[in-house]
């Protein structure tokens, strides 16, 4: 049975210039959103610098976090059994 999931607070937007919390942002974002999808636009004007976005959206990337489906940026699978795994604490 699934335990329910409570959305965390919106991040502390104090520490945004941190490559980090840019990467975390678009990572709960793409997470959180259950059926929805975002595009790349769509996440990049959502955290408010479109360039540290885009790197963001690099490393998770490059760390095999996200994926492309044409132009939505979705989870990959080890990102959603991390997910499963730690739930609302990660």
């Amino acid at each position: 049975m699934p335990v329910p999931v409570v959305m965390p607070a919106s991040p502390d937007y104090s520490t945004a210039d941190l490559p980090e919390s840019f990467e975390r942002e678009i990572l709960s974002r793409i997470m959180w959103a259950d059926e929805d999808w975002f595009t790349v636009e769509e996440l990049s004007h959502s955290v408010g610098d479109v360039i540290a976005a885009l790197d963001a959206m690099s490393v998770l990337y490059d760390a095999g976090l996200i994926q492309r489906r044409g132009e939505y940026v979705v989870p990959t699978a080890a990102a959603t059994k991390l997910h499963e795994l730690f739930g609302a604490g990660w």
